[in-house]
């Protein structure tokens, strides 16, 4: 069977009056008016959970930015600045006959 699937389309003020909806978990809410990033226009949309009202759901990209934002920010994977400067120029690497050489400075 093939087959589309069309998803919810229409404006920010149409969304917005209709406050009681509460769309599917995984239904794709996508916002008509467009935003404009480096001169492409980008639609906002939201996904639903089947639990909270549109209105209440983020946009995407804003869960995108702060779990994003929350990764940089998470010393256990990344190294403070202070932590870098210690640690930059500690080592050496290169290559001999195909052979990595790693050197403790």
């Amino acid at each position: 069977m093939q087959a589309r699937i069309k998803q919810k389309i229409d404006t920010t003020a149409a969304w917005n009056a209709n406050r009681d909806f509460i769309p599917l978990k995984g239904e794709l809410i996508v916002y008509a008016d467009y935003e404009m990033k480096d001169s492409m226009p980008v639609p906002n949309f939201k996904v639903g959970d089947g639990d909270a009202y549109l209105i209440d759901l983020p946009f995407v990209d804003a869960v995108t930015r702060d779990r994003l934002n929350a990764h940089i920010l998470d010393d256990s994977r990344h190294l403070r600045a202070g932590e870098r400067e210690f640690w930059n120029n500690k080592s050496r690497s290169y290559v001999e006959d195909n052979t990595l050489i790693l050197t403790i400075l």
